[in-house]
């Protein structure tokens, strides 16, 4: 069952992404009925269990989940949760006026006020429209389970994993003779829980799969699309619906993908006889697995580049100088090595474009403003400001922009284009769920990053840092797009985030208790 458990998160992450990004309900469906059996079947299973991360990964029962450091996570989560369901529940009139007097004079203007009763006498719910509030709600339990599981997941199979450990004696010998750095004296690289390094080479292999159908389509000038039968409407690219879609998951499978080539090419050296000398070590490593990690980096760069999403090539560009800013906040990444590594995968890829033609993104780069002017995404972004304003506290309704944006759209010449999302995931968040909702993200977010920034600092296990580095650098990319762009609304992206998250948050957690543990 522990087992099923895992693969069963495979598939969910897989399917999301191969049932052109779950855009549809009946993929939504699935995924949902999937993580949720996923969850119950991991309760009955661990009997009440949980991992709490400690020294021996398996402690005290159910309500430890809520008083160990590391839980302290659920915290903005639960509030979050909770201001949803806040939403759904129907309020008297009179407290509604109080909570939400925009709320309260929308159903004044509509008409859904019965006149002929008092208004103290009429219950309504903060939302709007709470249908879709409670389709969001079921999205969100979707998410934050895929992150619990992440989380909580206990392997069971520990014995079985590689660990690699070199003495401390015969290290630091070898290092003297060969001058190596300091990374290498005496380190143990022990790999981590083959469930997360498993979980990141799903998304590395989903990666490359749409990269190698990208360029397929690419090659029958777009007469190939994948299940063409049960394609929705839409400009395809690899398995997704729309090229945006496309270039945000590609942005944070790269970065993952390169704490992945990291962490196997510090493994793989580690694995070889220390004969030939740390140069040979280290170009023999290169052409091992890692040679095919780095391979499946330069084609994705290409393939997100070439995909012309303007916020694609901004986000990669932020996301690369953000990748060597973790880096120089990790004391056992910061070597030339790990330098060198980087800069290779990124002149592959840039000769490897220029190869294939670097003219379309010229050309594509050259409307980047154009969003930006009189008839563009400004304006919606200003009318997401003025529905804030109005809605401060507690929003509209989460998965209400639609019913709202109407009654604020203002943009000159085209008053009968309704603006189905927000174009930015942040403004939309606090249009639906008011200031408190997008408090509680924001603490989510601040959680996980500030442990992994610790662990980056603190930790001493170079394999796990270079994933908790990937996981960083991924969810930064997805942060960055989200400003330009509806990420978090394709329920694809939005599981990958959270998947990464989860493993992020769990490698942080485990590699300072490893730190701390004498």
């Amino acid at each position: 069952m522990n087992r099923a458990i895992k693969f069963g998160l495979y598939f969910v992450i897989s399917f999301s992404v191969l049932a052109f990004g779950a855009a549809e309900v009946w993929a939504v469906s699935i995924i949902q009925f999937v993580v949720f059996l996923l969850f119950i079947v991991m309760v009955v299973l661990y009997n009440g269990r949980i991992h709490r991360f400690s020294v021996h990964f398996f402690q005290q029962g159910v309500p430890s989940l809520f008083f160990t450091r590391e839980s302290v996570i659920w915290i903005p989560v639960a509030l979050f949760t909770l201001l949803i369901l806040f939403q759904l529940i129907p309020l008297p009139g009179g407290v509604l006026k109080v909570l939400s007097p925009a709320t309260y004079n929308l159903y004044l203007e509509t008409g859904i006020w019965d006149q002929g009763v008092g208004f103290e006498h009429q219950w309504r719910t903060i939302s709007i429209n709470t249908h879709k509030t409670f389709r969001m709600l079921l999205k969100l339990l979707a998410y934050m389970g895929i992150f619990m599981i992440i989380f909580y997941y206990h392997n069971s199979n520990n014995k079985k994993n590689r660990v690699s450990n070199l003495s401390s004696q015969s290290g630091n010998e070898h290092n003297r003779k060969n001058n190596s750095p300091r990374e290498y004296k005496g380190t143990a690289i022990v790999l981590p829980n083959q469930f997360i390094v498993s979980l990141v080479w799903t998304i590395f292999f989903l990666g490359v799969f749409n990269t190698f159908f990208f360029f397929l389509q690419q090659t029958s000038m777009g007469h190939i699309q994948w299940l063409l039968p049960l394609a929705p409407p839409g400009i395809h690219l690899g398995t997704f619906k729309s090229p945006n879609n496309f270039s945000e998951f590609l942005e944070m499978a790269v970065p993952l993908a390169m704490s992945l080539l990291i962490a196997q090419h510090y493994h793989d050296m580690k694995r070889m006889p220390l004969i030939n000398g740390s140069r040979v070590i280290w170009i023999s490593a290169l052409f091992s697995r890692s040679g095919l990690i780095s391979f499946g980096i330069i084609v994705m760069v290409s393939a997100l580049l070439l995909s012309l999403s303007k916020g694609g090539l901004v986000t990669f560009s932020i996301t690369m100088i953000a990748v060597l800013l973790f880096m120089f906040m990790s004391y056992r990444l910061r070597n030339k090595q790990v330098f060198a590594l980087f800069v290779f995968v990124l002149a592959g890829s840039f000769c490897y474009l220029v190869w294939l033609g670097v003219g379309p993104i010229i050309k594509e780069s050259r409307y980047f403003f154009m969003a930006l002017g009189p008839q563009g995404r400004i304006v919606v972004y200003r009318d997401a400001i003025n529905i804030i304003a109005d809605f401060p506290l507690f929003g509209i309704g989460f998965g209400c922009w639609k019913d709202i944006i109407l009654k604020y759209h203002s943009m000159i010449g085209r008053e009968i284009w309704m603006p189905r999302i927000a174009y930015n995931d942040t403004l939309q968040l606090a249009a639906e769920t008011g200031l408190a909702g997008l408090s509680c993200i924001i603490a989510f977010l601040f959680i996980i990053y500030r442990k992994a920034i610790i662990a980056l600092k603190h930790g001493t296990d170079v394999f796990v840092q270079a994933l908790i580095l990937g996981g960083l650098a991924a969810m930064t990319a997805a942060l960055i797009h989200s400003q330009f762009d509806y990420l978090f609304i394709l329920p694809s992206n939005a599981l990958a985030f959270s998947a990464i998250a989860g493993m992020t948050y769990r490698l942080s957690c485990e590699i300072l208790v490893k730190a701390v543990t004498p």
